[in-house]
């Protein structure tokens, strides 16, 4: 994933247990994890599209914020919630 200067990578389930001699708690697939990843795009709606077609699932589509910043918020295949936001 290209995050500018950030280094930014997701493992599988597969590597978490093996590099993780003591387990890991799974997120479940119905629910958002307790977490979220925000990433700032040039064009949330071209981000929001290429996350979704790239196997995330849609949790809130692009809108503008009423402080005028555009977001959007997807859940990546673990279901951790992956805000796309645009620039402040």
């Amino acid at each position: 994933m290209e995050t500018g200067e950030t280094a930014l990578a997701f493992a599988s389930k597969d590597l978490g247990e093996s590099n993780l001699l003591y387990g890991f708690r799974k997120n479940p697939a119905e629910l958002p994890a307790g977490i979220e990843i925000a990433l700032v795009a040039e064009d949330v709606e071209v981000a929001f599209e290429a996350a979704v077609n790239a196997g995330a699932t849609k949790i809130a589509g692009p809108k503008v914020k009423p402080w005028g910043q555009a977001v959007a918020y997807v859940r990546d295949l673990d279901g951790v919630l992956v805000e796309i936001a645009g620039e402040m």
